[in-house]
């Protein structure tokens, strides 16, 4: 797993609109970073341990060039062994971007919570 201090190297060079939407947890379960490019954390949803919740960030400069895909599929990977049975994907109505990555990398739309959608996929 990388470390943090790696995925905030990433995050420090998100634009302050994107900085809004995501940032690199210490008590992530996994942790994925494209060396300053991108990153993937991914915490217990609810402290639920088998529901991974991504956060996951993408600097602009590389979006459109399927790191997104990568960061997921190494994720959905690694995280299977790690006994986490779906991942989670939450982002504001706002967030168009967001919304539709998830969907263009399998997720699918579960719910509403309040200005959130809450995507989700089974590993």
């Amino acid at each position: 797993m990388n470390t943090y201090q790696e995925a905030m190297e990433v995050y420090n060079k998100l634009t302050s609109y994107d900085r809004q939407f995501v940032s690199p947890k210490e008590d992530s379960i996994y942790r994925y970073v494209i060396k300053d490019k991108a990153f993937i954390d991914i915490t217990p949803y609810f402290n639920n341990k088998d529901m991974g919740y991504i956060n996951i960030a993408v600097l602009m400069e590389f979006r459109r060039q399927g790191l997104t895909k990568v960061l997921i599929e190494k994720a959905k990977e690694d995280c299977k062994k790690l006994g986490v049975k779906s991942l989670v994907w939450k982002c504001k109505t706002t967030n168009t971007s967001s919304f539709r990555a998830a969907l263009a990398n399998g997720f699918n739309l579960v719910g509403r919570d309040g200005e959130q959608l809450i995507l989700g996929m089974e590993i």
